[in-house]
């Protein structure tokens, strides 16, 4: 158990997102069963998250910002409550939202999944170059299944990861649609929807946003509001609406 603190405090985390892995993952994995299974475990990590509150109170870096949240989320049952509040305090200026942005992944995820499509919708940042970029992720995808020398030489797998991109897709990209027009982010939903069809224009996305509208009466009855004067509403869009 003090060997796992001591390794959570020494790691250095590096300043390049991609290599970020050992304290969010391997190490947060192994800590998060302890805790589970054993409660003077789960003490010692709750400890060592007030450590690191209290330096982020002193001395604000992102190395310790980076363990705090992954503690939170990924080791500690009860620590989602203190991000969603963390995130209410940083979202009303721009200086908070960049540091937000920081960490999206995890922040619009977390938001997701507390339904609060209005705060996902509001943080997002540059909304139709996370459409696009969905997209480059698909041709990625597609150029390994097309490739003779990288693909798995079975069709059977492949269609089955080519449906798995499609539905990765279509839901990344409603899920993007919908925040915004919770947000009410109109002229940019619709350019979303626009943007994702014309992109995959024979992927269907209006079952997938008719899904979501119906999990969320609300927001749906929101959105007719917001988009029954326009006329440059998709046809996709305004059948999921229907």
């Amino acid at each position: 158990m003090r060997e796992l603190s001591w390794l959570w405090d020494a790691v250095v985390v590096p300043d390049d997102r991609m290599l970020d892995g050992m304290r969010s993952h391997r190490l947060a994995i192994s800590m998060r069963l302890l805790a589970q299974d054993f409660p003077f475990a789960k003490t010692t990590f709750e400890t060592l998250r007030a450590r690191t509150e209290a330096r982020l109170a002193k001395d604000p870096s992102w190395d310790e910002l980076d363990g705090w949240i992954a503690l939170n989320l990924e080791v500690l049952d009860d620590g989602e409550g203190r991000v969603l509040a963390w995130v209410d305090r940083n979202k009303g200026d721009e200086d908070g939202r960049r540091t937000l942005r920081r960490y999206q992944g995890q922040v619009e995820q977390l938001l997701i999944e507390h339904r609060r499509w209005r705060d996902v919708g509001t943080l997002m940042h540059r909304p139709i170059a996370k459409v696009r970029q969905q997209d480059g992720v698909m041709r990625i995808g597609q150029s390994i299944i097309s490739d003779p020398e990288l693909t798995i030489n079975d069709e059977v797998i492949n269609i089955e990861v080519d449906s798995v991109a499609r539905s990765i897709y279509v839901q990344e990209v409603t899920q993007i649609i919908f925040a915004l027009l919770a947000a009410e982010r109109v002229d940019e939903a619709i350019e979303a929807a626009e943007v994702g069809h014309e992109l995959r224009p024979d992927w269907d996305m209006a079952p997938a946003m008719s899904e979501l509208f119906d999990g969320h009466k609300t927001l749906r009855k929101q959105a007719l509001n917001l988009l029954a004067q326009r006329d440059d509403v998709p046809e996709w869009l305004r059948e999921a609406l229907d």
